[in-house]
C-alpha cells in the first residue's frame, strides 16, 4: 500500500451545521520546475477531536494537560515513540487509522479515530501519512476549501480578551 505523508492544513467549522473539519494538505516533495497543487483531504470530526487539533496548530496553552497531552506524557515516561499515524482506509463515510508506536524496539500497529492520531502526532512531532487510495477517493482541490464560504478556519477567543463585551 502506498502512502503520502500529510500536515494539518487547518482545523474548519461550517458555520450551516456547526459541524467540524481537521484539513490536510499533501505534502509535495520540492521538484525544480515542477508546479503541482497539492490534494486536499478534510476529515469531519466531533467538536472534541477537533478542538484537540485546533488546540496545537493555533499554540493554545492550557492550564493542565488535556486527554491527548496525557497520552504523550505516557508514551515519554514509559519510552515509547509515536514512530507514524496511518489513515489507511475509508469505509463508507469513515476514516480508519493507525498509530505505530514503538516501544523496547518492537512495533506496535494500535487502531485509533483519525482525530486522536492526528491530536497525538501533532504533539509528538510525528508524521501523519494517507493511503494514496484514500487520497484518491476523498481528496478536493484546494480551491474547493477556499470557495466554501461557509466553512471557516476555527478559532478561539482569549476569555481574558478586554475587548470582549
Amino acid at each position: 500500500m502506498n502512502f503520502v505523508e500529510v500536515r494539518v492544513h487547518s482545523v474548519r467549522v461550517s458555520t450551516v451545521t456547526y459541524q467540524r473539519a481537521a484539513v490536510l494538505v499533501e505534502v509535495l516533495p520540492e521538484e525544480k520546475g515542477v508546479s503541482k497543487s497539492p490534494r486536499i483531504l478534510p476529515i469531519w470530526m466531533n467538536e472534541a477531536g477537533a478542538d484537540a487539533i485546533a488546540v496545537v496548530t493555533l499554540g493554545i496553552d492550557v492550564p493542565r494537560p488535556q486527554t491527548h497531552d496525557f497520552i504523550k506524557n505516557i508514551l515519554d515516561t514509559t519510552g515509547c515513540v509515536l514512530i507514524a499515524v496511518y489513515i489507511n482506509d475509508l469505509v463508507g463515510d469513515t476514516f480508519i487509522a493507525r498509530a505505530v508506536i514503538e516501544m523496547k524496539k518492537k512495533l506496535y500497529n494500535v487502531d485509533c479515530k483519525p482525530s486522536d492520531g492526528i491530536a497525538i502526532a501533532l504533539r509528538a512531532n510525528s508524521p501523519i501519512f494517507v493511503a494514496e487510495d484514500v487520497m484518491a477517493r476523498a481528496s478536493v482541490p484546494e480551491d474547493a476549501i477556499k470557495a466554501q464560504s461557509d466553512f471557516i478556519p476555527l478559532e478561539f477567543k482569549d476569555k481574558n480578551d478586554q475587548n470582549q463585551k
